[in-house]
């Protein structure tokens, strides 16, 4: 996936709720993943809890999600909390805001990161049924899927036939 924004954690006091990151969606995406990377955590009991807000174009009100890490112990001094596939229209505005049980200052970063890259659409899935490239069996490349088809095809095989006769 290609990263979209990187908005900085720089030495950031969390307690009570504090905004860590901000998209505006471009044109031509139409999902986005987004990552919050806490480090630098204070070696205590505490839990970590990230909420996403999408405000879609021309709205005022946003849609909201959460993510809550476990408590975490001394051997635990970084943190990712993640949010997959959210579904936006161009112009809609993410904001991430992360807060803690316990004040903490910590440092990271928050991605947001293109989530339409490299998925197939309804027409382009059509594509591998309804074209025809020209292309043939012998014009595959060495080690792909289609190659390892043709080189083991039916024609390669060692059919026995046995008749049975049921009485």
């Amino acid at each position: 996936m290609a990263a979209l924004e990187t908005d900085a954690i720089s030495t950031v006091a969390i307690g009570t709720e504090q905004k860590v990151g901000s998209y505006t969606v471009a044109a031509g995406v139409t999902r986005v993943s987004v990552r919050v990377y806490l480090e630098d955590c204070i070696a205590s009991a505490q839990t970590f809890t990230a909420r996403l807000t999408n405000t879609p174009t021309g709205e005022s009100e946003a849609t909201e999600a959460f993510y809550s890490t476990p408590k975490h112990t001394a051997a635990n001094t970084a943190f990712i909390l993640s949010f997959s596939s959210i579904d936006v229209e161009t112009g809609d505005v993410l904001n991430v805001y992360v807060t803690s049980s316990a004040a903490d200052t910590v440092s990271g970063h928050c991605k947001f990161f293109d989530g339409t890259a490299g998925k197939l659409s309804e027409a382009g899935l059509a594509d591998f049924f309804d074209t025809d490239s020209g292309k043939t069996f012998s014009d595959a490349v060495a080690g792909s899927v289609v190659k390892e088809i043709a080189d083991h095809s039916m024609d390669d095989l060692d059919i026995q036939e046995d008749s049975y006769t049921m009485e």
